[in-house]
């Protein structure tokens, strides 16, 4: 895994992971809280090494990481662009004791002006975004784009998985489906393995393997 320059230090843990590791061993739940501290870390993890429940639920669980990971990423961009418009912003500010003709306080007054309206434009779209409510995707919606971009992975597995938590990440609504597809698909290239089939799922569930 390539180092990041904004990646998080701490990850948060949701209670519904417990439907992953109940049936999995003190020694597996090991395993998969070691993995989750390489994640962290960005250190390399030899998934083929996992055992086979450990290596499930790491891949539900690595699933919902990355997603978090990625807000994280992208709040960290969005709050490195405002820190250098407000630099930017002093920048233009005169410095105290200075004396400023007409043409300065005109110029100033007219930057204010602009920094004010982008603020505004700024809020506005931030509102806009907040009112649109959550789509959730169809089954052949989801078909439909693992097909344009020519993904591998199953795409009912996929649907009814997440169709099951009913599209929540957390206390949260998943916002970006197909950001979840591709992490999917990622997850499931990492290894040679194949995927889990349903009735291995169902029997894992009940403890039997």
């Amino acid at each position: 895994m390539d180092k990041l320059k904004h990646y998080p230090k701490s990850l948060v843990i949701h209670g519904d992971w417990w439907n992953f590791i109940q049936f999995m061993s003190m020694e597996e739940r090991g395993y998969l809280f070691t993995c989750i501290l390489k994640l962290i870390n960005q250190n390399p993890i030899e998934e083929s090494q996992l055992p086979e429940r450990c290596f499930f639920a790491w891949k539900m669980i690595s699933g919902l990481l990355d997603i978090s990971i990625q807000k994280y990423q992208e709040k960290c961009e969005r709050n490195s662009v405002a820190a250098r418009k407000r630099w930017q912003g002093n920048l233009r500010s005169p410095k105290n004791g200075m004396q400023m003709d007409s043409n300065t306080d005109t110029k100033n007054n007219t930057d204010t002006k602009i920094d004010n309206k982008t603020k505004n434009d700024t809020k506005n779209n931030t509102e806009t975004k907040k009112t649109v409510s959550f789509q959730r995707p169809t089954l052949d919606e989801v078909k439909a784009y693992c097909q344009s971009i020519n993904s591998p992975i199953d795409a009912e597995q996929f649907y009814n998985f997440y169709e099951a938590k009913d599209w929540m990440l957390g206390k949260n609504h998943i916002k970006k489906w197909k950001c979840c597809v591709r992490t999917w698909e990622r997850n499931q290239t990492k290894t040679n393995k194949t995927y889990i089939s349903d009735s291995q799922k169902e029997a894992w569930m009940k403890g039997e393997i």
